[in-house]
Formats: structure tokens, sequence, C-alpha cells
């Protein structure tokens, strides 16, 4: 990479307790560790509560901090096909754009509804916009001990402009029938990871193309999987890749994040060629 690319991503950061373990996590976090590996400056917008500051290793990041009393919490549950079933106990604040800001990619990563993806886009200016779509399709219910359900994305998601990089997973789009069709109306570039069958890319006006996933000995942790794919996508895109070399591109990604217990390392991403 010739110029460091800049980034921005949006989202809240999380800690995730399985068992009895917590450990940091996030669609933003997966990220933002592929954008820091690539060696681009990264701005994070997150909120967390002050108090768990010391829960999240983000010292190389540009950090911008919204004011919050809590830190978004799940407590996650596996299966052994490495199925998840999630419930939210706690949620930090909404994200708001700044008045003006230019980056190379601006990727949206929320991961329950904590950001208005209108209100950024019409705040930012950048190359390449990514949307991680999978915080906009579900929805947790206090009546249901907030239990994470899937949910339609609200009109300000598919009206958020074609020229927006959209990424979401088949787990994202179970239980909403229909969905499918609607996104690739609106998005003229959609990603559909599918784990071990890889990805299938949907381009405006042309038949969807499948990539391969990478083949691993063994999958540790298939969280962060597809976040780590769209954040090197998306720097591909912004750096002149066509979107099958771009996708070409993040199987890699994805492949070192599910050889991991929790987000690697960002020198893990080295290897990618992003």
């Amino acid at each position: 990479m010739n110029a460091r690319s800049s980034i921005c991503v949006v989202g809240h950061v999380t800690l995730d307790h399985v068992d009895s373990t917590a450990r940091p996590g996030g669609s933003a976090l997966y990220a933002s560790g592929v954008y820091l590996g690539a060696g681009a400056d990264v701005t994070l917008v997150t909120a967390f509560a002050q108090g768990d500051a010391q829960a999240f290793d983000l010292e190389r990041l540009s950090l911008k901090l919204s004011p919050s009393d809590a830190t978004t919490r799940f407590e996650n549950v596996y299966d052994g096909e490495h199925a998840r079933t999630q419930r939210l106990s706690s949620l930090a604040s909404t994200l708001a754009p700044p008045a003006t800001g230019h980056w190379d990619v601006l990727h949206l990563a929320p991961v329950m509804t904590e950001m208005d993806p209108l209100a950024w886009l019409a705040a930012v200016d950048a190359r390449v916009v990514g949307l991680g779509l999978q915080g906009w399709l579900r929805d947790a219910s206090p009546a249901d001990r907030g239990r994470v359900r899937p949910k339609r994305p609200d009109s300000s998601v598919l009206a958020a402009g074609r020229d927006c990089v959209a990424f979401a997973s088949d787990e994202d789009l179970r239980g909403l029938p229909g969905l499918l069709t609607e996104l690739r109306q609106a998005f003229d570039l959609f990603y559909l990871t599918r784990g071990e069958a890889g990805v299938r890319v949907f381009r405006a006006g042309a038949e969807p193309e499948d990539v391969a996933a990478l083949h691993v000995p063994a999958v540790v942790d298939a969280t962060g999987a597809g976040d780590a794919f769209a954040a090197c996508a998306l720097l591909a895109l912004a750096q002149g890749d066509d979107p099958l070399a771009a996708a070409g591109r993040g199987v890699c990604a994805a492949a070192i994040a599910i050889t991991h217990a929790g987000a690697p390392a960002p020198r893990a991403y080295a290897s990618t060629g992003a």
C-alpha cells in the first residue's frame, strides 16, 4: 500500500460473555483490527461505560467516544455446529455523526441499530461506504429476556443509497423471507457471506457470482468472520479492486478470523494483501 488509507469505523465495541468469560467483541472491533493490520489510519466511533475502558485494546486507534452509562453486552451460547444464541443484557448510547468528515472508507458496523445511516451519509464524505447490515436486522425484547431475534430493517437502511456496499450473512437473513430480494434491489453491490460455502456477490444487472471460502484445518471461533471479510473487501474496493477481486481478498481475512478465539491481533491480517 503506497499511501495509508483513512478509515472511519462506526459501531459499538461489546463485551461478549461466553460461559464465565467476557471478551471484547463487536463488528466495529473486528473490522478495525483488519484495517490496522493493513496499515491504515483508523478512526473508531463507539461508546462504552468508562469503567470498562481497560477491557478494550484501542491504543492504535483514533478514538471518538460518545458518552455512555453502559457498555453493550451480549450473552452467547454456541452449539456443536458453531450456531449462536444471543441475549442482550445492556446497550450503550447511540452514535451521532460529526458535523463533517472525510475518509477513504466509511464502514458503518452496528450491532444493535445504534446509528442512523442517513445521518452519517449526509455528514461524511467517503470514497467507499460500507454497511454491515447485521445490526439493523435484529432486535432484542426485554419481554423475552433480551433474546436477540431477527427483524426487518428500517426504511432508512434500504434508502441509504445504491452507491453503498452492503454486507450480510445467510444467518442474518434467516427468518426474514423476501429480504434478500429487497436488498438486491436496494444496493448495486451486495455481499452475502455463507460460512463454509463462501461468499455470493450480487451486482446490479448481473447474475450472482460465488467466491469460495478458504479451507482451514479447524474452525476455532466463527464470530467476526463476516466483519473481517467486509473490512478487507471495502479496503480493496477503495484501492481500486473490482468486486470479485475484493471478495477474494476478503475471504482470506475471514479465514484468519475463524482460526482465532475472539478478535485476532491486527498483525494477523498483514498477509491478506490489503
